[in-house]
């Protein structure tokens, strides 16, 4: 690993321990600031698994995990927690019962592992409300919660408290099957979203009286089902914000049902926004409207940009038709990796 303008460094084969840490780097642009610390989660192209980085001043890693390319992440604190899915998990694979987790506050972070969960996912999406992670699965079809049902141990969500080391199951759910890989989940404060455009399935799951409520989205369910990777939720804001396919940033907000949209601009190229489209990209929220951009190219390059995303509160007429906001680079820089990557996560540790 190196920064862009570090003398290259040789690489040691594929398999052994990591390099020790880099000596500090030259200062960031100012405004990155001295606390946002973040922890980055890809998978090369060469293999399977997944591995980490942690943007600090000394850009430690890659760390690697026994977690494969299908797993999904979040993070309590400074720990990362991470379940596995895939095609090979069934209900004798232990890496897709049990999380994996790490704490990413350390230097050198250690892999541990949960108790056993109380089912297995094929395609977990996890995410954190407060200190508990909540599992679903997007494989598709799912049990129906009946009786007469022999598959009602296997539902649509899950949580588990990793302080307690247990597993609560979600109560009934009236959908019972969601598009394949489709499906977003995000908490918005005290809920959950949960949105498939495939099924139509479009509730929020309040996780402090545990019910299911829907709700209508059907002026500008087009515009938000296309959220590629996962939506930043800012709680503060009552707004998730994403990049989309062509690398426009767009938001939603969840109390008055309000979608915003608009252009990244300040690169100075119109061809660097053109290829951001293209390649694989991450959105993390670090304070107020500072928001930081990731995206890797092919030419094994890691970018970080900063933005700053204003949005346009003014009174709208239309009901459906969407309100501007306004993204602009304040800040980037970026990291010469020794293969290329593909972006998974990305989750602020401070």
């Amino acid at each position: 690993m190196r920064r862009k303008n570090r003398e290259r460094r040789t690489s040691k084969p594929h398999g052994l321990p990591p390099p020790p840490p880099l000596p500090p780097l030259p200062p960031r642009p100012e405004e990155w600031g001295d606390g946002f610390v973040i922890c980055v989660q890809f998978s090369r192209m060469i293999d399977k698994t997944a591995s980490f980085l942690r943007l600090d001043p000394q850009f430690n890693g890659p760390f690697t995990s026994d977690l494969t390319v299908f797993c999904s992440t979040s993070i309590i604190g400074s720990v990362v927690y991470g379940l596995d899915g895939g095609s090979v998990c069934n209900d004798c694979d232990d890496n897709c019962h049990c999380f994996r987790h790490a704490d990413f506050g350390q230097m050198v972070p250690t892999w541990n592992i949960t108790k056993q969960l109380l089912c297995h996912r094929s395609s977990p999406k996890v995410v954190t409300v407060k200190n508990d992670l909540y599992v679903f699965d997007e494989s598709g079809i799912f049990a129906v919660d009946d009786v007469n049902c022999p598959s009602s141990s296997h539902p649509f969500g899950f949580l588990f408290n990793p302080t307690q080391q247990c597993s609560t199951k979600l109560p009934f759910c009236e959908f019972h099957t969601v598009g394949i890989f489709d499906l977003v989940v995000a908490p918005v404060g005290q809920n959950l979203l949960i949105l498939d455009k495939q099924t139509q399935v479009r509730y929020f799951y309040d996780t402090e009286k545990s019910t299911w409520n829907p709700f209508d989205l059907d002026g500008i369910l087009d515009h938000i089902a296309y959220i590629e990777k996962e939506p930043v939720s800012v709680p503060e804001h009552n707004t998730i914000y994403w990049i989309d396919r062509h690398g426009d940033i767009k938001a939603f907000n969840w109390v008055n049902l309000t979608l915003f949209e608009g252009p990244i601009v300040g690169f100075g190229e119109e061809c660097i926004m053109r290829g951001i489209g293209r390649y694989h990209k991450l959105l993390l929220h670090l304070e107020g409207e500072l928001f930081c951009l990731l995206w890797s190219d092919p030419s094994a390059t890691l970018h970080i940009s900063i933005v700053r995303i204003c949005l346009d509160i003014a009174p709208d007429t239309s009901t459906y038709s969407p309100r501007h906001l306004t993204a602009s680079v304040i800040g980037c820089f970026c990291y010469h990796l020794d293969s290329p990557i593909n972006l998974k996560a990305t989750h602020l540790l401070r």
